[in-house]
């Protein structure tokens, strides 16, 4: 009896002490050693414009990231079994921006940090010594980063003097871009479990441009966009119908 009770929790040790701590969301299984958007610290939400990320190098033990301004990479030490994390002195790129504040938060925090969690949703929460939350954190989905508009309902985009680009953020559920003269931004429904996506309520400058053929194309495009799909490097925004209106490719 007594060796039957010692086996059963041998294995249940085992099964808890992998080597890789995870947790499960809708999606998929997320591991700390990914690539995290920035959404808040110290409880206050980011600030709109900026994207600071940290992305986790497991084999390396090392972090690289964009603090809100500058790039940073450092090392960290990252205990699964315990949950535990710590970070480097960041080395930083040297660059000056109008808005430093969001970048000396985000460095400031992340010396701060000794523990983590991910909950069911996949959101990690960097805590302090005293278990008080510094910092949340979202992973990057595949969707999420730059991507160039390659065709309109099949035809090539003309090339013009502002290459027409998007840059998803799926966990704002938020886009920014430039459609070929003006800047486009949205705040954009999504879905991920069907692939649901909306740009219906975006918000453009009101920029005249020698060439606005190929952004009516894409904004007209763009309003009928009901769902996307992703093949590799290639996205696909599909209308009602499941025709695909525009493709982009990942820049």
């Amino acid at each position: 009896m007594n060796k039957t009770i010692f086996a059963i929790a041998a294995a249940a040790c085992l099964a808890s002490c992998s080597s890789t701590k995870r947790t499960t969301n809708s999606n998929a299984n997320i591991s700390i050693f990914n690539e995290w958007y920035i959404e808040t610290i110290g409880g206050q939400a980011i600030k709109d414009g900026v994207n600071p990320f940290v992305a986790l190098d497991q084999a390396a033990s090392t972090y690289s990231g964009n603090a809100a301004c500058n790039m940073m990479n450092g090392k960290f030490e990252c205990d699964t079994d315990k949950g535990t994390i710590s970070f480097s002195h960041a080395v930083t790129t040297r660059m000056y921006c109008p808005d430093m504040e969001t970048e000396t938060t985000v460095l400031n925090a992340l010396g701060q940090v000794s523990a983590y969690s991910i909950n069911n949703e996949g959101t990690m929460t960097f805590t302090n010594n005293d278990g008080t939350p510094v910092m949340t954190l979202v992973p990057k989905r595949d969707i999420d980063g730059r991507w160039l508009f390659d065709t309109v309902r099949g035809k090539k985009v003309r090339t013009t003097d502002n290459v027409p680009f998007l840059e998803i953020y799926s966990s704002k559920r938020r886009v920014h871009g430039n459609l070929g003269c003006n800047i486009y931004n949205a705040t954009i429904p999504m879905d991920f479990s069907d692939n649901a996506i909306s740009f219906a309520n975006g918000q453009m400058t009101m920029m005249m441009c020698p060439d606005m053929e190929t952004e009516n194309s894409v904004r007209t495009a763009l309003q009928e966009v009901k769902t996307f799909k992703l093949d590799g490097d290639t996205l696909s925004l599909l209308d009602s119908e499941g025709n695909t209106v525009l493709t982009l490719l990942r820049d």
